[in-house]
């Protein structure tokens, strides 16, 4: 009698645990696949930002101007007539 029901106790824990491990795999299986998307859908919406700041600009915000660096400084120039003749210094 002890037997048997240790047994049949045995056979329902089994069950029980084969139960939580296809919940487990199936709860798994469903994060994985939201995460999935999600990654997607963040990686879509961050390139369709980048592209609307690249090509979608109002004409109400205008590009910023360049800026030139130079490494050579500048010449100055001064203007001295003689003879009809100019020069830089």
């Amino acid at each position: 009698m002890l037997a048997t029901s240790l047994s049949r106790q045995e056979c329902k824990l089994e069950t029980t645990l084969k139960q939580v491990n296809a919940n487990e795999l199936v709860t798994t299986l469903q994060t994985c696949h939201k995460l999935a998307a999600s990654h997607s859908l963040q990686t879509i919406a961050k390139t369709e930002y980048e592209d609307n700041l690249r090509f979608e600009r109002t004409p109400d915000i205008p590009l910023p101007k360049p800026v030139v660096l130079t490494t050579q400084p500048a010449r100055l120039c001064e203007v001295k007539i003689d003879c009809a003749n100019r020069w830089c210094i």
